[in-house]
């Protein structure tokens, strides 16, 4: 299983609203896919979770059912 980031923005203003985007991202991340963690940079007002899944395609189809806006998802190498 190969490890993805996806990073989205999140303003400062907002960050209350992390909890809601974990969570749909979760519940979006159907096997084979996974959610591992997310964490929030302010400095940079962004966010980014750590997906396993098989592939991009997959990532990306997940990101998309948890109503994420990702600027960009990269796989990750241990």
């Amino acid at each position: 299983m190969a490890t993805f980031v996806i990073e989205t923005y999140l303003s400062r203003a907002r960050v209350a609203d992390l909890d809601a985007a974990i969570a749909r991202l979760r519940a979006a991340a159907l096997p084979p896919a996974r959610h591992v963690r997310s964490f929030f940079v302010p400095e940079d007002e962004t966010c980014f979770h750590v997906v396993e899944g098989p592939s991009l395609d997959v990532v990306r189809a997940v990101t998309d059912r948890a109503g994420l806006r990702a600027e960009r998802i990269v796989r990750a190498t241990p």
